[in-house]
């Protein structure tokens, strides 16, 4: 019996040693990842956009510069139009601005959207190793109970009726050697009470 358990305790010791080495590879794990996830936008379509809207913006200028030359025009006017000219084109300086700056902004929100993405990567993992932890512990706790609430007791049982057997056939010999003698000295008496006669 202290075998069984000697056997069960290197048991739980080896198991659990190798989840504590399982947890402790996690961090190696975590920098090798399984699946790796990139997270970006397809700038073509925005390039395009922008170089009809810059094309666009071109050709509305031509046509305001076309009509700031218009003799019929009075000099108020022009200058409203040329006024609008200038707006037109710090818009398209802007709108420029603003695509070139677009790819940059992306590679900056890339790294947390990455990160989030390990993170979930890394509490599923965690979730698994716990579940998997849980598990062992709960199949290890039956065990042990099914072997002192049905194994040990069933053992016991099975020790205490060998002995009554053993005890039993010890008094069935006893028995028989006592039954043997009285025969063998009845026959004597019998033989010797025949002589007698």
């Amino acid at each position: 019996m202290s075998t069984k358990i000697i056997q069960v305790s290197l048991l739980l010791f080896t198991i659990f040693t190798n989840i504590a080495l399982a947890i402790e590879a996690t961090p190696s794990i975590q920098q090798t990842a399984f699946v790796d996830i990139k997270v970006g936008i397809e700038l073509h379509k925005l390039e395009q956009s922008a170089a009809n809207i810059d094309q666009s913006i071109a050709l509305a200028s031509q046509a305001i510069q076309e009509m700031a030359k218009n003799p019929n025009i009075t000099a108020e006017q022009q200058q409203k139009i040329m006024n609008t000219f200038e707006h037109i084109t710090l818009l398209s300086e802007n709108l420029q601005t603003t695509f070139l700056a677009i790819p940059a902004v992306i590679k900056q929100s890339a790294p947390p959207v990455t990160s989030a993405i390990d993170n979930l990567f890394s509490n599923i993992q965690l979730t698994i190793i716990i579940v998997l932890v849980s598990l062992l512990l709960i199949i290890t706790g039956a065990l042990i109970a099914i072997y002192y609430w049905v194994l040990r007791p069933t053992s016991l049982m099975l020790l205490k009726t060998t002995a009554k057997v053993d005890n039993m056939v010890s008094a069935l010999h006893t028995t028989a050697t006592i039954v043997e003698k009285n025969t063998e000295q009845q026959l004597l008496i019998l033989n010797a009470n025949s002589s007698k006669k």
